[in-house]
C-alpha cells in the first residue's frame, strides 16, 4: 500500500506499508517514477527498488529537506540521513510524550501532530533536534499543511480547518 511519495534531487522517496505491516523507505530513480505517475503498466516494464531503509522505527509519516528525511514515529522525532538514497542512515533521535502522526518540515523548524498536540522542533541542526514548543490542539487532526512557512493548517475529521500562525515558532497561535 502506498503511503507517501516525495521527490529529492534525482531519486524519489516512497513511503510504504508491506503486507506484514513493516514500513520503509524506498528509492526510486526518477525514470521510473515516471511510470507510476502516467499510470505506465501497459508497457510491460516494472519497478526496481534501488535502496530501502527499514529499523523497526515505525515511522507514520515523513517530511524530506534537502538530504534529510524526518520522520514521525510512535516515539518521536527520527532523522534520518538520504544523502546517498542507496544506504540511509539514522542521525539522530528526538523522544515526544506521544506519537507523532503528521509531520512537515522548513529548513529550519519541523512541526508534527500527535494526540491533539501540535509539536515545533528546531531541525536546523539535524544531529540535534530539539523541541521549541507545542500547543494543545481541540481534537486529534487527521491531516495538515504549511504556507509560507508562515501558517498551517490543520484539518479535522469533523470538517473543520484551524489556521495557525507559526511565523513565530516558540509561540505558535
Amino acid at each position: 500500500v502506498l503511503l507517501f511519495v516525495s521527490s529529492s534531487l534525482c531519486f524519489n522517496f516512497i513511503f510504504e506499508r508491506d503486507s506484514s505491516s513493516a514500513k520503509a523507505i524506498t528509492a526510486l530513480p526518477s525514470n521510473q517514477m515516471e511510470k507510476i505517475n502516467n499510470n505506465d503498466a501497459s508497457s510491460g516494464q516494472s519497478l526496481v527498488k534501488v535502496g530501502e531503509f527499514n529499523d523497526n522505527i515505525a515511522p507514520n509519516d515523513i517530511a524530506l529537506v534537502g538530504a534529510r528525511a524526518f520522520l514521525a514515529t510512535s516515539a518521536g522525532l527520527v532523522v534520518v540521513d538520504i544523502s546517498n538514497p542507496l544506504a540511509p542512515e539514522i542521525i539522530s533521535e528526538l523522544k515526544t510524550q506521544d506519537s507523532l502522526h503528521l509531520i512537515t518540515a522548513t529548513n529550519n523548524y519541523g512541526f508534527a501532530l500527535g494526540n491533539k498536540i501540535l509539536y515545533v522542533f528546531d531541525i536546523s541542526n539535524p544531529f540535534y533536534p530539539s523541541k521549541v514548543s507545542n500547543a494543545t490542539l481541540k481534537a486529534k487532526a487527521y491531516n495538515f499543511c504549511l504556507k509560507d512557512n508562515t501558517y498551517l493548517y490543520i484539518m479535522y475529521h469533523q470538517g473543520v480547518v484551524d489556521v495557525w500562525d507559526v511565523s513565530s515558532p516558540e509561540a505558535p497561535e
